[in-house]
């Protein structure tokens, strides 16, 4: 899993804090240059098997995540 971020984005922070208290591991990207490669043009997203996830189902995700 890989949640893509920017420095200083509050949504990027608080995505960071639900995976911490979810106790989801995850890699984080802030390379601009990667983000494109995938097609990620706003952040945070997060990458779950390939999917890429943003906004409400990047939210959804985490709230329901089960171990």
């Amino acid at each position: 899993m890989i949640l893509y971020s920017q420095p200083g984005c509050p949504q990027c922070k608080m995505v960071h804090m639900m995976l911490d208290q979810q106790g989801i591991q995850y890699e984080e990207c802030q390379d601009y240059d990667e983000m494109q490669k995938v097609g990620i043009q706003h952040t945070p997203a997060l990458n779950v098997d390939g999917s890429i996830l943003m906004g409400r189902d990047l939210f959804a995700y985490i709230k329901n995540y089960t171990k």
